[in-house]
């Protein structure tokens, strides 16, 4: 990718459509790889260019905006990133109608962003019209319509309707296993997403398999350091401590929290979830001191 913004900024010398393709396109693979400063300055050098060559009303320049705040959501500048955001969902419905994927794609990304900021009823109002928009625009059997079931049955665990987000979740982890194949990464996430649903209400066998499964899936397809890989292995490290194998859990938890702090990639949620699950392991395993430390951070965190 580095090349080619290199070929492409030597053959053109100045905007061009296809350079401010390959600027989004390299600042797309940093924000995978957790390079989120790189991966802004990219989005805003290609969104700039595209404002010279297509004006400022304009598809082109809403998912330039977009681009631009996923990178500061990344970094923790909520703020900034909800306004770009909003920005875009505006501009978008303007030209391209509100039943648009494009418009889907935004609503979500704005609702991660407030849940993030802890106002999960708010996200899952705007995940449910951004599902109900990509199933109008692509049809019930495509990756986004996956990902958004994923998403929404997450953030009904979260609100705790476990009895609505349980078949959600697996409806998305059928409909991403025949789309994208079983090692798909965004196949894990809904292992992962499902063991920790399954986790809350008791079913620490069935969680504990899916999570280690999810575990090397996205090991293989990541890195054994990404905080996806990570997030799989808490589920796990929580379901073995449900089932009493403490020692285990806490190599796999300690671990998975180490980590997770060390990826500025790792959401908010999936911190505060491996916090929580160490209190709680501790104090299953009658070692109160560390279950006090853990609930003390996790507390800290509520409170900011």
């Amino acid at each position: 990718m580095r090349d080619a913004v290199a070929l492409r900024q030597e053959l053109h010398q100045g905007p061009h459509p296809d350079l401010a393709e390959a600027l989004n396109n390299l600042g797309f693979v940093l924000g995978e790889i957790g390079e989120y400063a790189e991966s802004e300055q990219l989005f805003r050098e290609a969104l700039a260019m595209k404002r010279i060559l297509l004006g400022d009303a304009h598809p082109e320049i809403a998912m330039g905006l977009n681009n631009v705040a996923f990178a500061l959501h990344d970094q923790g500048e909520f703020d900034a990133a909800e306004i770009m955001y909003r920005e875009a969902i505006d501009m978008q419905r303007q030209l391209l109608g509100g039943d648009h994927p494009d418009v889907a794609l935004a609503m979500r990304n704005l609702a991660f962003l407030l849940a993030d900021k802890g106002d999960l009823n708010a996200a899952l109002a705007m995940s449910r019209e951004s599902l109900e928009i990509f199933q109008q625009s692509v049809g019930d059997e495509h990756p986004e319509v996956g990902r958004g079931m994923n998403i929404l049955g997450k953030w009904l665990m979260e609100s705790g309707d476990y009895a609505a987000a349980e078949p959600m979740i697996r409806e998305s982890l059928a409909l991403r296993r025949k789309l994208l194949g079983p090692e798909h990464v965004q196949v894990a996430s809904s292992m992962t997403a499902l063991a920790s649903l399954l986790i809350y209400t008791g079913h620490f066998d069935e969680a504990a398999t899916l999570a280690a499964a999810a575990k090397v899936i996205c090991s293989n397809a990541l890195s054994e350091d990404h905080w996806r890989t990570a997030n799989a292995a808490s589920a796990e490290g929580a379901a073995l401590a449900g089932l009493g194998q403490y020692a285990a859990a806490e190599t796999l938890l300690l671990d998975s929290y180490a980590k997770l702090g060390e990826d500025s990639g790792a959401l908010p949620i999936v911190v505060a979830d491996t916090t929580r699950r160490l209190a709680d392991l501790y104090t299953a395993w009658g070692k109160s001191a560390e279950a006090a430390r853990y609930q003390a951070l996790l507390d800290e965190g509520d409170s900011s």
